[in-house]
């Protein structure tokens, strides 16, 4: 081996000791300088994509239409969604105006849990693009009511999102109950915005 295959063997050890850190025990069999051989980036490639492929549909579980209704559960907690019709794009809704637009999203949230929860909008809900940009509820024109939900209760109403003014597409994101939530988030295509 060259001084230089040995320098750049050597630094890549050094590079990877220091990323592991001290007091674990590694075994490094071999070295080569840069000698990646084109069949095995093929592999990974094939590989990530095997694995985007498997997220993809993981993810397509948790996606609903508007009007169906799914359950979101997480230890004694859980609550039925429903978005029971398809948003209207508008720049007033009551006392509240903006130079852009709201989405008034229409939803039915009932407790189906053995224990009460507060809800919450900020927590539970957010509104994304297709940029993957996310969109809180805006609090003064949503007219859900917030606080407690005892077990068994419904509420209806619209949770409101501000969004610019320009075409876009959008998806409601639905999450567990609780802040430090463990369960799996729901998807909602709630349409697009053509200007």
């Amino acid at each position: 081996m060259s001084k230089v295959g040995i320098n750049r063997c050597m630094k890549s050890r050094r590079k990877i000791l220091a990323a592991i850190g001290t007091g674990t025990g590694i075994a490094l069999a071999g070295c080569t300088a840069d000698d990646t051989s084109d069949d095995e980036e093929t592999d990974d490639e094939e590989t990530d994509d095997e694995e985007t492929d498997d997220e993809d549909n993981e993810n397509d579980d948790n996606v609903y239409e508007i009007g169906e209704t799914f359950v979101i559960e997480e230890r004694s907690l859980a609550a039925e969604y429903t978005v029971t019709d398809v948003p209207t794009v508008t720049d007033r809704i009551g006392i509240y105006e903006t130079n852009e637009l709201f989405i008034p999203v229409p939803m039915r949230i009932r407790n189906v849990g053995d224990e009460s929860f507060r809800l919450s909008l900020q927590v539970f809900f957010n509104l994304i693009d297709m940029e993957g940009r996310e969109f809180e509820p805006s609090l003064g024109p949503s007219d859900i009511e917030l606080g407690n939900m005892n077990p068994g209760v419904t509420r209806e109403g619209d949770i409101v999102f501000e969004v610019p003014r320009r075409d876009a597409g959008y998806n409601l994101r639905l999450r567990g109950q609780q802040v430090f939530t463990t369960a799996e988030p729901v998807v909602v295509p709630v349409g697009n915005i053509n200007l």
